[in-house]
């Protein structure tokens, strides 16, 4: 497997586990079969951010699968494009949450590297593990 294709391969491997054929999920996620089938067979890039969001929901994915749906697929996109891809749920957040691309942009002037995100991600998970 390239990894160009990994999206194709993950993509095959789930709807195969919710036994699906390529042609029901086409028709779930208003795509064609055939482009479906491209995608699978890393002929074609991912589709669309609305696409993969129709995908995952169509395969009914938990979170950590549609998480790494959308990583898998911004990755190939980036490989592809040669150009920085962020996954889909995290674009739909930065553009439905101004003040979170404000933070990013702050952090990013004043030169905040990793370990300040980790630290921010640790306090974060503490916070949310207390409610």
């Amino acid at each position: 497997m390239t990894e160009k294709n990994l999206f194709g391969v993950f993509l095959r491997e789930k709807r195969k586990q919710k036994d699906f054929s390529i042609r029901e999920l086409a028709k779930k996620v208003n795509l064609s079969h055939s482009y479906l089938s491209s995608i699978e067979n890393g002929k074609k890039p991912p589709p669309s951010n609305k696409a993969l969001f129709d995908i995952a929901s169509a395969l009914k994915l938990d979170i950590e699968s549609q998480r790494l749906l959308f990583d898998i697929a911004a990755e190939a996109k980036e490989l592809q494009h040669n150009d920085y891809t962020l996954p889909a749920d995290i674009t739909k957040y930065l553009y439905e949450t101004l003040a979170a691309k404000s933070f990013i942009r702050e952090a990013d002037k004043q030169g905040y590297s990793n370990e300040f995100w980790e630290k921010i991600l640790q306090q974060l998970k503490e916070k949310n593990i207390s409610q």
